[in-house]
């Protein structure tokens, strides 16, 4: 058989060629491994990537091959035979000869070749270019035989699909790197080298707005920055990116269109009027039986057609394949394309997912249908989204909107869904003049959906406050009989008041409201309503310390059926924030972290959550000792506008920064931040009380701290988290007062209301001085032996932890130990210097002291080093 030269070396790369060094890392760390695959649809760059990495002689010399329509397995042996050859991987120097393969049987060429390249002393890497092509199962199988057999053997294959080789194998075994689409994507970086390769000069959200239309597709990209030089105004021409632009429609025509069946083209067209797919909706549009069936073909053969992730069934098309598509469609069949949107709407409908539905009947502009969903599903549009909407609907003509006021409604309701809150305002007056134009009274249906847009408005803005004052309307409309006593109403009002009063600190209306608002939704079949409630009122017990009951609502939450709108994604935040708190508390602080992460990778709408998130981490930085980390959680929490929507959320953060001070050793800052909140009130809250009395004791004075402390042994002397910490603060106080007895008394109550929720943070992090106490009160006999006998073993375990460090060389003196207190927080030379009465140089040769002492180069490295020594 002839051998092809220029099917043995990778395609020259085109100029000027996007380096793309985090991909070639990739794929040297890749074929540490027996088998690489990369797999993405066409003009992913997947030739161009393998080309230049296999070109670089540095890493030695790689067998290429590109397969091509009508290989089979002869043409594919012939072929990577002479590019090992070339390569010098077999019957070179030093090697035998393996026989040319169409003169032998195959297998036994096969033995022979993976006899020699199980013998080569480097590495023998193999691509092979466009697996796709290759339809001899033959082929794949040979293609796995030597793999198993010949142990230097990296192969690298690129292809559209997924390849027929035994991929479920290699996974086992760990032996197997995939490379997919989304690796391959442009970064926002990787974009903006290639617009400016071109000579192209975009500001950079329109850079990254490129990225996001295109989805990082690089064949798109490289299109579009060619499209857009010599341009004056190439903004413009992201901001009309569609999949009908020229040069996109071409490119996907010929790459994807063009390798479908007459039939399957007609699937797609149909299919395209949604932006997400299931099997049975692709059948409702289509009038087939086998939509679950052609779409994951789409996805296994590269038709620009992805799963979407974490929901099983679900697929999507990519944006500007699905556009091009619904262009074609529109053009081809106007009555068509209207249809099949109705058809989509009322599967949607059916499905519950009535968001979903309106924004199909909008953008079908089928008037009738979109009113008719709004007013048989607006409890579920307005409070509980489907997940991120289409902006595809275009506006109702004015005229259509002036007779009729509830489409407007519709509308807004539909900017709602795709985060359009200034547009939503707009359709709202609309909408509210239209009702007052044709004097729809309070009682009416279109009155109520208006009240609850707005409610869904202020709540999307985070704006507690409108929240709290529309639910209250609401609920006085429902009281006074003009909602028909809709139980509907009163269950969403109660939610949203419930939240607002969270987030404006009023915790005991808020835990009233959400109480209600869970039973009124059981009686109204909303149970997203419901377990948004207790999501929130989880949060508020865990806080309170009511750990265990936080803990089992925290866990029906997240038990119960998935939600995929926005409520789904609130109540699993708030519902992870009060397993955080309960580990926390239990000094989990691993488990608390990994709660932390989930509530904060939840999109979040409720600043209440927000702010608890934030409040929390800091906690269990400062828990860790780590105040660099808290203070970098901190200034983010503050840079978040929506999380410190209130006055109350504001002040979590300085308490939580006062807290910080005194870990620090800043006493005076941290009482400092607390003076403005102290004079607003005749008396000291309970949690500010509790920090200037560990200030006072921070400082020494024992009295100032006994006398700060709030009333903390009665049952209604507030949460019982904060009761903890005043009467462990009581007991250290006693003890340094030289009252040992009053101090095992306090301690042992202590003890007593901490031990039925599991509660150990105060104690197993209170440092030496705890420990101490404890270990004392386990010395004098207490009724809870087992239980102060393993607090104490922990606090020992960490203690003899700390003494296997190495020891200083040449002790710090105090004022060092009083620098070194103050680098732990993120105040500068000049500000320590300041509130120590001593010149910047002084706090200058103390630090250097610090360093050489301690071994170390800088402010990071000498604060974790004195933890380890157990200075700090």
């Amino acid at each position: 058989m002839p051998v092809l030269a220029s099917k043995l070396v990778g395609p020259a790369p085109r100029a000027p060629l996007v380096a793309r060094p985090r991909l070639a890392t990739m794929l040297d760390v890749a074929t540490t491994r027996p088998l690489t695959v990369v797999t993405a649809p066409a003009g992913w760059g997947k030739t161009t990537l393998l080309s230049e990495w296999a070109r670089d002689t540095r890493r030695g010399p790689t067998a290429w091959m590109t397969i091509e329509p009508g290989d089979d397995s002869d043409s594919l042996w012939t072929h990577l035979h002479a590019s090992l050859s070339a390569a010098g991987a077999i019957g070179g120097y030093g090697r035998r000869p393996v026989p040319v393969p169409l003169s032998v049987s195959r297998r036994v060429y096969l033995c022979e070749l993976a006899t020699v390249l199980a013998d080569s002393p480097v590495p023998v890497r193999i691509v092979l270019d466009d697996l796709h092509h290759l339809a001899d199962p033959d082929a794949s199988r040979d293609l796995d035989f030597l793999l198993r057999h010949a142990e230097a053997l990296r192969l690298v294959v690129a292809a559209r699909t997924e390849p027929s080789l035994a991929l479920h194998r290699w996974r086992l075994g760990g032996e197997l790197t995939e490379i997919g689409a989304d690796d391959l994507a442009f970064t926002v970086a990787e974009t903006a080298d290639a617009l400016a390769q071109h000579g192209v000069d975009l500001p950079a959200p329109d850079v990254d707005a490129l990225r996001v239309h295109t989805e990082g597709w690089p064949a798109g990209i490289r299109l579009m920055t060619r499209v857009m030089c010599g341009q004056a105004d190439p903004v413009q021409l992201v901001d009309r990116l569609t999949g009908d632009q020229p040069a996109i429609a071409e490119y996907l025509d010929r790459e994807v269109l063009a390798c479908q069946s007459p039939y399957e083209r007609d699937f797609l067209l149909a299919t395209s009027v949604s932006p997400r797919l299931h099997g049975s909706l692709a059948d409702a549009l289509t009038g087939g039986t086998d939509g679950e069936r052609i779409l994951g073909e789409f996805v296994r053969r590269g038709a620009f057609t992805v799963e979407i992730p974490g929901e099983p069934g679900w697929y999507r098309y990519h944006p500007l394949f699905a556009a091009l598509l619904r262009s074609r469609l529109r053009r081809a069949s106007p009555d068509r394309f209207s249809e099949l949107h109705g058809r989509a709407a009322d599967w949607f409908a059916s499905h519950g997912r009535s968001g979903a539905a309106l924004d199909q009947a909008l953008a079908g502009r089928d008037w009738h249908r979109a009113t008719a969903v709004l007013f048989g599903h607006w409890h579920r549009i307005a409070t509980c989204p489907d997940g991120p909407g289409t902006g595809g609907a275009a506006p109702p003509p004015e005229d259509v909107l002036h007779a009729a006021p509830e489409l407007a409604l519709a509308y807004a309701a539909h900017l709602l869904s795709v985060q359009d809150g200034i547009g939503a305002e707009t359709f709202l007056r609309l909408a509210g003049a239209g009702l007052n134009r044709h004097r729809a009274d309070r009682g009416s249906p279109a009155r109520t959906v208006y009240t609850v847009l707005r409610l869904a408005l202020a709540r999307q803005e985070a704006n507690p406050a409108a929240v709290e004052a529309i639910a209250r309307r609401l609920l006085v409309d429902v009281n006074s009989g003009h909602a028909d006593h809709n139980v509907r109403v009163r269950a969403i009002a109660r939610t949203a008041l419930g939240a607002a009063q969270l987030a404006a600190g009023d915790r005991g209306a808020a835990e009233r409201n959400l109480v209600a608002g869970a039973h009124v939704a059981d009686r109204a079949f909303l149970p997203c309503a419901r377990h948004a409630c207790s999501a929130r009122l989880a949060v508020l017990w865990a806080g309170r310390g009511e750990l265990g009951h936080a803990e089992r609502v925290a866990q029906e939450v997240l038990r119960a059926p998935t939600c995929t709108g926005r409520c789904g994604a609130d109540r699993r935040a708030a519902a992870y924030l009060a397993l955080a708190t309960v580990s926390f508390e239990r000094d989990r602080l691993v488990d608390a972290d990994r709660y932390l992460d989930l509530a904060a990778n939840q999109p979040q709408h409720d600043p209440f959550v927000a702010a608890g998130v934030a409040t929390t981490r800091i906690a269990v930085h400062h828990a860790r000792a780590d105040l660099a980390a808290a203070y970098d959680t901190l200034r983010a929490a503050r840079r978040d506008r929506e999380a410190i929507a209130t006055a109350y959320l504001r002040e979590r953060l300085t308490v939580a920064e006062a807290e910080l001070r005194i870990g620090c050793g800043d006493t005076a800052m941290a009482r400092a931040l607390l003076q403005p909140m102290l004079d607003a009130v005749r008396e000291p809250p309970p949690d500010l009380a509790v920090i200037l009395a560990r200030s006072y004791l921070y400082d020494g004075d024992h009295r100032a701290a006994a006398r700060a402390l709030p009333q903390w042994a009665d049952t209604g002397a507030g949460p019982l988290a904060l009761r903890l910490d005043a009467g462990l603060l009581a007991a250290l106080a006693a003890h340094r007062g030289a009252d040992p007895r009053r101090a095992g008394d306090i301690l042992e109550r202590t003890l007593e209301l901490a031990e039925p929720e599991g509660f150990r943070r105060p104690f197993t992090r209170g440092g030496q001085r705890v420990r101490r106490l404890l270990a004392n009160h386990l010395d004098a006999g207490t009724a809870r032996w087992s239980w102060v006998r393993d607090l104490v073993e922990t606090g020992a375990e960490r203690a003899a932890a700390a003494a296997r460090a190495p020891s200083l060389v040449e002790s710090l003196t105090d004022r060092e130990l009083t620098v070194l207190r103050y680098l732990q927080g993120t105040m500068a030379n000049s500000e320590i210097a300041g509130d120590l009465s001593v010149s910047v140089n002084t706090v200058k040769t103390h630090v250097r002291n610090i360093y050489r002492k301690l071994a170390v180069t800088g402010r990071r490295a000498a604060v974790r080093r004195a933890r380890e020594l157990t200075l700090l």
